[in-house]
């Protein structure tokens, strides 16, 4: 069955039920670690993810939501590790490059990019200014709709993005909530996880921009320019994206909650 992903309380009252008739069941497990992480109960997360690796059962999301516990007790080191799994989740942009592990990097270029939701992206980059503090040039790609907010970030040399194309968005946990159904589809079954219409991006940089206090005011990066430092993946953040989830509701009965981009940030979710 389809869970709503804003009452945690009633998550984690059904994924017991669910565990009472089958204790192995992997959708109530992750649910449930998922939903206590929410609510900020995470030894009990961490507890419930480690019973179920004793009894051998494992899920990246499962693991990802233990992560994100244990770094909410401040154990950094076990807690980004298992956070690590989430790779396994969320889609991956694919760089033919090597990935940075820690290892000197002065005089070298260090592309970070976003790869969450904005709020994400916000917090994060106040570290770039530490990577361009052991020597290299830092390049910055995020959300276009932060380009004017992030642009001036100290220590990067460019935020790269493009405001004229149309995205789809999706909430992370209605995102969550898909994967977990996926699990009961057939194999090779193909979904895309979208939710509403697709949305210029322009408009929501523009929002975003409000929210950030700027007045609306968006700056772009030409194509052409992009491409200098981005190559190829330039393109792919021009492209216009439209695609529907209307195939996953109504197969898999998805039933996605969260308001859209424009709602949340003229509701003021990421100022």
């Amino acid at each position: 069955m389809a869970r709503t992903y804003s009452n945690h309380e009633l998550i984690i009252s059904k994924s017991r039920a669910d565990l009472a008739r089958d204790p192995r069941s992997v959708v109530a497990l992750t649910d449930i670690t998922n939903s206590l992480v929410h609510l900020c109960r995470y030894a009990e997360a961490i507890e419930i993810y480690e019973r179920a690796g004793a009894a051998g059962i494992h899920h990246p999301y499962m693991t990802a939501s233990a992560g994100k516990a244990l770094l909410g007790l401040g154990e950094y080191d076990r807690g980004w590790r298992l956070y690590d799994a989430h790779r396994a989740i969320i889609p991956q942009r694919n760089y033919d490059v090597a990935v940075w592990r820690g290892e000197p990097i002065g005089g070298k270029t260090i592309l970070i990019h976003g790869e969450q939701g904005f709020g994400d992206t916000i917090q994060f980059c106040r570290y770039a200014k530490h990577v361009a503090d052991r020597g290299a040039a830092v390049i910055l790609a995020v959300q276009a709709e932060l380009k004017s907010l992030l642009g001036s970030l100290e220590g990067v040399s460019r935020v790269i993005g493009n405001g004229e194309n149309r995205w789809t968005f999706v909430q992370l946990d209605d995102l969550a909530g898909l994967y977990v159904l996926a699990l009961r589809a057939a194999a090779g079954t193909l979904l895309f996880a979208a939710h509403g219409p697709a949305i210029r991006v322009r408009d929501v940089a523009e929002a975003a921009s409000h929210a950030a206090g700027a007045n609306g005011k968006v700056e772009t990066v030409p194509i052409e320019e992009a491409r200098k430092t981005m190559g190829p993946f330039a393109d792919a953040l021009a492209l216009d994206q439209q695609i529907s989830g209307e195939r996953a509701q109504r197969v898999l009965g998805w039933q996605p909650q969260a308001p859209s981009v424009l709602e949340e940030l003229a509701g003021g979710l990421y100022s």
